[in-house]
């Protein structure tokens, strides 16, 4: 076998491993909604969306840290 084949082997294109949405939240634009939707259709996959489109957490949410 060669290397190439063993990476073939491996390969895992188009798998779905998620469910279909069936609640998003009204504040989402629609391009966050999208990337939502589809990544819960995947399953597995990670949004390498750009800088300010919404991605991170709310300035007054707590955030849990190994010191509590």
């Amino acid at each position: 076998m060669t290397y190439q084949d063993f990476l073939h082997q491996k390969l895992h294109v188009g798998a779905e491993h998620g469910f279909e949405p069936v609640f998003m939240p009204d504040q989402l634009f629609d391009f966050q909604r999208s990337l939502v939707e589809w990544a819960v259709r995947k399953g597995r996959a990670a949004i390498f969306a750009d800088c300010g489109l919404g991605k991170g957490q709310p300035i007054d949410s707590p955030v849990l840290t190994p010191s509590g």
